[in-house]
């Protein structure tokens, strides 16, 4: 048997260390790729979500409908939080779309068409809130669907209201979102 030489020897110790070594190479090589992948997709994540903010805005201005000052009004919000307080015009019939967003509308120095009002609020992954004055009729119709959808009403005792109060009619759409209804006194600042 021929004896091991001190090359042969060498090359033995040493042939473990470079394959742990290329291994170790490729790993970093995986790691880099990985990494830069991972910023691009980010990078192509947020300018996808900055189009569909710039456009969802711009839909959102073209459906919306009305002011503060009319009778009826139509508002879409979109991935933003939007306010509306309406005005003493006497309203008749509103909508409120909120998309991945919050919408608040405040009813508290609204007067009602002599005929009744009525609203129609849609959430989806969202949030609307509606204050309307004490002293209203308010008939609400809910249909939620989806993992913790929930309205919450808080308008006072309907029969301590006389009978010509004036009469607003709500349909309230909460899929995979929230609304709360709540009736305020004329001062209260909320």
């Amino acid at each position: 048997m021929p004896e091991k030489t001190a090359e042969k020897m060498m090359a033995e110790k040493m042939v473990p260390k470079v394959v742990e070594f290329i291994k170790s190479a490729a790993k970093r090589k995986l790691r880099a790729r990985a990494t830069r992948r991972l910023i691009r997709l980010s990078l192509l994540a947020g300018g996808a979500a900055a189009v569909a903010y710039a456009s969802g805005q711009i839909v959102a201005k073209g459906l919306a409908r009305g002011d503060e000052n009319s009778d009826d009004f139509s508002l879409l919000t979109i991935v933003t939080s939007r306010d509306l307080a309406i005005g003493s015009t006497p309203f008749s019939y509103g909508s409120v779309m909120t998309l991945l967003g919050r919408t608040r509308i405040d009813l508290g120095d609204t007067t009602l068409d002599p005929n009744g009002a009525h609203l129609d609020l849609v959430t989806s992954f969202a949030r609307v809130e509606v204050i309307l004055p004490a002293g209203w009729a308010v008939e609400i119709k809910q249909v939620s669907s989806g993992f913790r959808s929930e309205l919450s009403v808080d308008i006072g005792d309907a029969e301590s209201l006389p009978e010509d109060a004036p009469k607003l009619s709500i349909m309230a759409d909460t899929r995979w979102g929230c609304g709360s209804i709540k009736a305020a006194a004329a001062n209260d600042p909320s």
